[in-house]
């Protein structure tokens, strides 16, 4: 059974619709991807990043420290008094803050499984390397407080005691920092590496529906083309071909169910009432001419008036049939 014209029609606009709808859903669904990838970025990866940058710099501080206290030797004892004093003070508030910081990242948590072990090695050596700073300090207070050339002696040896002894802890902290520095920002690159592959796998997927969405767009109006318009032309072939020959047994194909095969049939009925009323006239003259007073009615001058009538109102006839088909095919093409 075929598809009604205007089931075809509302086929097509849902199509249509239902095609503008996915693809505005894989849309927002892309931009909505790269939200959350950017919120992953900003709220996991780069403070994770970042608080590790601070803990090298602050490492890098402590070391620094301790070799300024070390250097002062070289200085006369008023001199090397004054320049721990001048230094002690950020000693004392790096080691404090650097303590703080791990806190701070040990509370937050969240370290990925490969840099887990490496921060539990952090944690676990933090505690002795931070004694050995703070036996430096307590040492440059004491030598500060009654300064003279054995004390700061006994500080400069006790500063290089604590070096050789926290050398191996600084090296294994860098390490570790190295290790999870590199493992943090992998993960970010893999974050946006991943996040690039699914905003690839949505445009090609908003291609691919395009695509389909324009083959049965295009599919449903050649079927409609093939059902409306070309059936039109046929009929309007024919009417064409029966006003010029006259030939009433001509006949228009249909090929469909619907409302323009419903029209062509109904067109088809009325040229065979309109073939058998042609072929009654000359049967109804004949017996209009065998009436009584017919001959005698109707002079000779007549009959040729008759003849005449009969074939304009045939021709008028065929014209208006001409005219109705052309005025149903506007109306298809305009709906």
């Amino acid at each position: 059974m075929s598809m009604k014209v205007k089931s075809k029609l509302t086929l097509l606009v849902v199509v249509a619709l239902m095609g503008m709808l996915f693809i505005s859903g894989l849309g927002i669904y892309s931009v909505t991807d790269s939200d959350r990838t950017i919120q992953i970025l900003s709220s996991q990866r780069m403070p994770k990043i970042v608080g590790v940058l601070q803990f090298s710099e602050m490492l890098s501080n402590l070391r620094r420290y301790s070799y300024v206290l070390l250097s002062t030797q070289t200085l006369d004892e008023k001199a090397a008094a004054q320049a721990i004093l001048d230094d002690l003070g950020a000693y004392r508030a790096a080691i404090a803050n650097t303590g703080t910081l791990l806190v701070e990242i040990k509370a937050d948590g969240g370290f990925a499984p490969e840099v887990a072990s490496c921060w539990a090695d952090i944690f676990r050596k933090w505690p002795v390397l931070s004694g050995y700073l703070q036996q430096n300090v307590d040492m440059a207070e004491r030598a500060l407080s009654h300064p003279s050339p054995e004390a700061m002696t006994a500080l400069y040896r006790h500063i290089e005691e604590t070096n050789a002894a926290r050398r191996p802890l600084f090296a294994d902290i860098d390490q570790n920092v190295g290790q999870i520095l590199k493992r943090n920002l992998e993960l970010s690159a893999q974050t946006v590496t991943d996040a690039a592959a699914r905003s690839k796998k949505l445009a090609y997927a908003q291609y691919a529906v395009t695509l389909i969405m324009l083959s049965l767009m295009t599919g449903i109006g050649y079927a409609m083309f093939r059902a409306v318009i070309k059936p039109l032309e046929e009929a309007r072939n024919v009417v064409q071909k029966v006003a010029a020959d006259h030939d009433f047994q001509l006949r228009v194909n249909v090929h469909s169910n619907d409302e323009v095969g419903e029209m062509l049939t109904d067109f088809n009925q009325m040229m065979g009432s309109l073939q058998e009323t042609l072929h009654d006239i000359p049967r109804q003259v004949d017996e209009a001419s065998e009436e009584p007073g017919s001959a005698e009615e109707k002079t000779p001058s007549q009959a040729p008036d008759d003849t005449s009538r009969q074939s304009s109102s045939l021709a008028h006839l065929i014209h208006e049939v001409a005219e109705q088909v052309n005025l149903l095919r506007t109306q298809n093409d305009t709906r």
